[in-house]
């Protein structure tokens, strides 16, 4: 995530197609609760490109081994928890307990809804 995808007045986080699987842009609206959160990092990584910036790289992103990473030094291991898994665990919440409708968390999870009916 880079600073400059982020509208914090509008509260959404613009992701250009070129950062998609599928090439499409992606629009995530931000709980107020993800803003005040963003606010509090800035003040750690709002002079560089990245939200998650590297520690050790000044300048580059978070690798994608960063999570995993703190989530050992939390005491998780790899078979209890994964950042997959955090998804997965959210979509199955919204689903069965929220009765969210299951078109809507698969858009915003960016998902191709393959049935040309329901795409339209």
């Amino acid at each position: 995530m880079e600073w400059t995808d982020l509208d914090r007045e509008a509260e959404r986080w613009k992701v250009p197609a070129k950062k998609m699987k599928m090439r499409q842009p992606h629009i995530v609206p931000l709980a107020s609760q993800s803003v005040e959160v963003l606010r509090q990092i800035h003040l750690f990584s709002g002079s560089g490109d990245y939200v998650f910036s590297s520690a050790r790289k000044g300048g580059r992103s978070l690798s994608d081994n960063g999570v995993p990473t703190a989530l050992r030094s939390l005491g998780y291991t790899n078979e209890q928890l994964t950042p997959l898994g955090f998804r997965a665990t959210a979509r199955t919440l919204l689903d069965e307990e929220l009765k969210c409708r299951v078109d809507y968390i698969r858009h915003q999870l960016a998902h191709a809804v393959k049935d040309p009916l329901r795409s339209a």
